[in-house]
């Protein structure tokens, strides 16, 4: 079997007609909540944005 040479495109421009992402204010406000799976992740990031936790009631299924 014969190997496959690499291509690569160049020049490629992007569609100006294409829906561009929205991106927040600077001043939007944020709240970050967790579950069970990692509380000390959501804690973390919540720290690094200076700001606290949303307050949330987390429970388990009646199954466990």
């Amino acid at each position: 079997m014969m190997p496959v040479p690499a291509t690569r495109v160049t020049g490629a421009c992007p569609d100006p007609h294409a829906e561009k992402p929205m991106q927040a204010p600077s001043n939007q406000e944020f709240t970050v909540f967790t579950g069970n799976a990692n509380p000390l992740l959501a804690s973390d990031i919540a720290h690094h944005l200076g700001i606290s936790l949303g307050a949330a009631k987390v429970g388990r299924f009646s199954d466990g």
